[in-house]
């Protein structure tokens, strides 16, 4: 049994290290709170034993089988008719068109969309909206 605590050890220690980095590259505290929401959600999700029909299965490759067997038995497709879409006619973007998707925006687009925007918009997530910026 002290393989399982063992294995959730290291995977709490999995998502210290990538909630580290995570948190750094986005600039938010790699605060307490966060340690213990991840810690707790880690535990939440661990799956140690499952009891069956004919037993208890405890090693990680016997409940990995019996969760894939679960969800395979849950999602399994009988024999189904799907509709076809036979006569049905789609658009069809040209290769013009596809080309304009590509093309990089131009100085004056860009200032026209901000400069159009209203004063009235909520601030983003940098805290500020078009209206401060167009009073700068």
């Amino acid at each position: 049994m002290s393989w399982i605590w063992m294995n959730l050890k290291l995977k709490e220690n999995m998502f210290v290290q990538k909630s580290s980095l995570k948190w750094d590259r986005e600039g938010d505290t790699n605060s307490r709170y966060f340690h213990c929401v991840m810690k707790e959600r880690c535990q939440r999700n661990f799956i140690g034993s499952i009891v069956t029909n004919h037993c208890v299965l405890e090693s990680v490759g016997e409940v990995k089988k019996e969760v894939r067997r679960h969800f395979f038995e849950k999602f399994k497709e009988s024999n189904f008719n799907r509709p076809l879409l036979e006569r049905v006619s789609f658009s069809v973007v040209s290769r013009e068109e596809r080309n304009s998707l590509k093309v990089l925006f131009s100085y004056l687009e860009i200032k026209e969309a901000v400069w159009g925007c209203k004063g009235s918009k909520s601030p983003g997530p940098d805290g500020y909206n078009f209206f401060f910026i167009r009073m700068c």
